[in-house]
């Protein structure tokens, strides 16, 4: 991806001293940077998708299981929607209230 070249070739040095992960605590390099994808994608970080995605592919990490993190993402993303969805309707009968 753009992001990841062009982050590599204008702070190299700072992004592989920063892309290295603890391997001691997650031995298996596909489940540690789907992890990493999660977060990635949680704070919405389109560089930090782009190290990721190219160190799991690395790692032998699948599209198949890749598949099944996007149907997790996707349902986590429902749940905090639907519940600051709901804040609107308490919002609203608060204001009923008054």
């Amino acid at each position: 991806m753009k992001h990841y070249e062009g982050l590599r070739q204008n702070r190299a040095e700072l992004v592989e001293k920063f892309t290295k992960m603890d391997k001691k605590s997650i031995k298996d390099e596909p489940t540690r940077e789907l992890i990493a994808l999660a977060f990635a994608v949680a704070v919405k970080c389109e560089a930090c998708i782009a190290v990721h995605t190219k160190a799991y592919k690395d790692a032998g990490g699948t599209r198949e299981d890749l598949g099944s993190f996007i149907d997790i993402a996707r349902n986590m993303q429902a749940g905090p929607g639907l519940t600051y969805a709901l804040k609107v309707l308490e919002a609203y009968d608060e204001l009923e209230e008054e």
